[in-house]
């Protein structure tokens, strides 16, 4: 819920999540969020995205594996949430 906040944090803990964004300002008005995505003490989950998020050479980035690692993803939105353009902005974050 963009209407929170611009910053979000979520543990990965049951295998694949499929990330989607609502209430996103309306469109003519940019709004940057970044989500921390950490593994739990297992890991090997995934992030999944939805198809309204676009990125660089239009394959997301693979998010890193590995127990307890951590992920900082950044998005942008300037079309009240039509499209979202991703990145991997820190890979595994120590």
């Amino acid at each position: 819920d963009l209407s929170v906040s611009n910053y979000f944090r979520h543990i990965l803990a049951n295998g694949t999540v499929t990330f989607t964004f609502s209430n996103a300002p309306a469109t003519g008005t940019g709004q940057m969020f970044s989500l921390l995505l950490i593994q739990d003490a297992t890991g090997s989950r995934t992030p999944a995205w939805a198809n309204t998020v676009y990125w660089a050479g239009g394959t997301a980035p693979p998010a890193t594996t590995t127990a307890n690692a951590r992920d900082l993803w950044t998005f942008i939105t300037y079309d009240g949430g039509t499209t979202y353009w991703g990145t991997l902005t820190m890979k595994d974050v120590r």
